[in-house]
């Protein structure tokens, strides 16, 4: 591996200035910190990462190979690895069968993605992991939630700060681009000669985000309003700050691995699932699907007597015993 050096930069406006500026306003990290950044070869990671290096950060490198996309994926992988050696970067990398994992291949890809990083960032006590999602990024999440019948909290969209999707305490996901568009991105590209891969699987058409991306947000921005991802991504903005709002009021509830099921139902009846989502969280566990959190409402109002254990995925369950619910997570 090389040694490491700053990488020069064409133009300190645009997407550098932009970076620049999130780090400071939202203190990403402190001066010397550590940190993990997730690169799958495409230009958003490239980006991410060049600008990393621009501005005097060595990121331990992670990438997944998802073998989805045979030579092309084996491709990506090499492409990393070589920009990590020509630029002085340690690199991680793991290949997984995401196929023959259990339902969908992109919740699938994304879990197993999450748990590497987690790995990898464990590995090296780093407590923070960085990914490229931009502002194109979270008006497909807004749409793709919007359509799947989400509430305020989901519309709320991705944070530049945020938990991870899998289990993993301690470990927080860091979005520095996500008030950055994909044109930014590749302009920034551009005008420093960044090579970078393209992703195939980024046009099939079965992937319900691919379709938003390149025929549904084409058409609202052609027919009804030429600046709908800006527009859907600040509304985004816009429901995560009113959102952050109504968590001070449940943190009051406090954070144990006990609740009284009484305490929750004192609550307003739109803010019961919240309040639950919340202690889960809270205590470790990935936030289960609107159906579970229902499902154990539900408990909570019919149970009197007697003992009853809701299991969520990730190893996480809660035992109703005696009106309280009591977090259980396997070792």
């Amino acid at each position: 591996m090389s040694a490491h050096r700053k990488l020069a930069v064409v133009s300190r406006r645009g997407l550098y200035q932009i970076f620049q500026q999130t780090v400071a306003a939202n203190r990403l990290w402190r001066t010397g910190e550590r940190m993990l950044a997730g690169v799958s070869g495409g230009p958003d990671s490239v980006a991410l990462l060049h600008l990393l290096c621009a501005t005097g950060h060595r990121p331990i490198v992670a990438h997944v190979n998802h073998g989805l996309r045979g030579a092309e994926s084996g491709r990506d992988e090499r492409f990393v690895h070589d920009l990590c050696a020509q630029w002085g970067l340690a690199f991680e990398g793991a290949r997984v069968d995401t196929a023959a994992e259990a339902g969908s291949v992109e919740e699938a890809a994304r879990r197993l993605r999450y748990q590497f990083f987690l790995e990898a960032a464990r590995g090296h006590r780093i407590k923070k992991i960085l990914v490229a999602h931009n502002r194109n990024d979270q008006a497909e999440t807004f749409l793709l939630r919007l359509l799947r019948g989400a509430g305020r909290r989901g519309l709320g969209g991705m944070k530049i700060i945020s938990p991870l999707p899998v289990a993993g305490p301690g470990v927080l996901l860091v979005r520095p681009l996500l008030r950055v568009s994909r044109d930014e991105v590749l302009d920034y590209l551009r005008q420093n000669k960044i090579p970078y891969r393209n992703d195939s699987t980024n046009l099939e058409k079965k992937f319900l985000r691919n379709r938003i991306r390149n025929r549904l947000i084409p058409l609202i921005e052609r027919e009804f309003q030429p600046a709908a991802s800006a527009a859907f991504a600040r509304t985004a903005e816009i429901l995560a700050d009113e959102d952050r709002l109504i968590e001070r009021r449940l943190a009051r509830l406090g954070r144990g691995p006990r609740i009284a099921g009484a305490k929750l139902l004192k609550l307003p009846e739109g803010l019961r699932g919240r309040a639950l989502v919340h202690w889960l969280e809270a205590n470790g566990c990935v936030a289960p699907s609107w159906e579970r959190i229902e499902a154990l409402l539900r408990a909570i109002s019919e149970m009197r007597t007697g003992a009853r254990r809701i299991q969520f995925s990730g190893g996480c369950g809660v035992r109703l015993q005696n009106g309280a619910l009591i977090v259980e997570r396997k070792a």
